[in-house]
């Protein structure tokens, strides 16, 4: 999280969802962001390489809900870590 994927979430990801496809300055926020919450970069889950801990995807969750305020909804679409209480704290 912190060796690049927040700072790609936040100086790439979030402005790239405000653009208007073009190299304006306009901003244009979504309507509503829905994501995709894949917990199999989990450190604890055995299918990755990723090193990320729940309190990593707390982090996530706060920067997309300070960004969409309440326009944004999470599923869970993956994560494959059985070790009690790795997934659930997430």
């Amino acid at each position: 999280w912190e060796s690049g994927y927040k700072d790609a979430l936040v100086t790439k990801a979030l402005p790239f969802l405000c653009s208007n496809g073009d190299s304006s300055n306009d901003s244009n926020p979504p309507d509503i962001l829905l994501v995709a919450a894949g917990f199999d970069a989990l450190e604890a889950d055995y299918t990755s390489s990723f090193t990320l801990s729940p309190d990593d995807y707390g982090e996530m969750g706060q920067l997309l809900k300070d960004f969409a305020g309440n326009k944004v909804g999470f599923g869970l679409e993956g994560g494959y870590c059985y070790k009690k209480g790795h997934l659930s704290q997430a």
